[in-house]
């Protein structure tokens, strides 16, 4: 299990993971208190496209990388 670990993009995976962890209920409970609850939804939904931005250019850089 913890081999997985010895590459970069799980190390980067599980940073980023911990600090969306850390910051996503803070800000949301902010953005709650202040009465801007659509704008925690907004949130979500740019980072889903956020996700799937970086996961496409992800694999057209390693589909390029096959190629070459």
């Amino acid at each position: 299990m913890l081999s997985l670990f010895q590459y970069d993009f799980m190390q980067r995976a599980l940073l980023a993971m911990v600090a969306m962890s850390l910051f996503s209920p803070i800000l949301g409970v902010f953005l709650i208190l202040r009465r801007q609850s659509l704008m925690s939804d907004t949130l979500s939904h740019v980072s889903l496209s956020g996700v799937a931005l970086v996961s496409s250019l992800d694999s057209l850089r390693l589909s390029l990388q096959l190629l070459w």
